[in-house]
């Protein structure tokens, strides 16, 4: 060091501190690069996680939406086994009502000496053949049940009156015919 001058002294330690200072430069710079990765990889691990807790919640979700599916199928099927029932019971009550519903048909005219008989009308299979034109009032009467109230003197009148008004062309005839009380 004899023989140097103080300015190459101190250019060798400027040099010296240069060097130093653009290692630590350096090395701030790789910790700060290792820095930024860590925190991105943080980062990353945390949105996964999160996604995974998403994810997970996502899936409880749908198992519930698929519960309330299923729910909402069987409540249907009762809903729709309820209505048949609830058809038929209503079908059960109007054929009940109906089968006492009955048509009554009054033949003759009331007089001093007659009396009154009463007979059941029954439909020929040839019925349902008829033109409409022959057919007695309406064809809907005749799926119920129809009585006949005749005023004559006897049951052989009754007979020979309920004859010429229901006709055989009609399709319809007389029952048993009975004396009322």
């Amino acid at each position: 060091m004899r023989g140097r001058t103080m300015l190459q002294i101190l250019i060798d330690h400027f040099g010296l501190l240069v060097a130093v200072l653009s290692a630590a430069a350096m090395v701030v710079s790789v910790v700060y690069d290792i820095g930024c990765l860590i925190i991105e990889r943080v980062q990353r691990t945390a949105n996964l996680q999160r996604m995974g807790r998403e994810t997970d919640d996502l899936a409880v979700a749908l198992q519930f939406l698929q519960d309330l599916q299923t729910e909402a199928s069987k409540m249907q099927g009762k809903l729709a086994e309820l209505v048949m029932q609830r058809n038929r019971l209503e079908r059960d009550e109007l054929t009940a009502r109906l089968s006492r519903f009955a048509f009554i048909h009054e033949v003759g005219e009331a007089r001093p000496n007659t009396r009154i008989f009463s007979t059941e009308l029954a439909v020929d299979p040839v019925f349902v053949m008829l033109p409409d034109g022959d057919v007695m009032f309406s064809r809907i009467i005749w799926r119920y049940k129809n009585t006949a109230q005749i005023w004559a003197e006897n049951e052989a009148v009754a007979r020979d009156l309920c004859s010429k008004v229901m006709g055989r062309k009609s399709a319809i005839h007389a029952t048993k015919i009975i004396q009322s009380a």
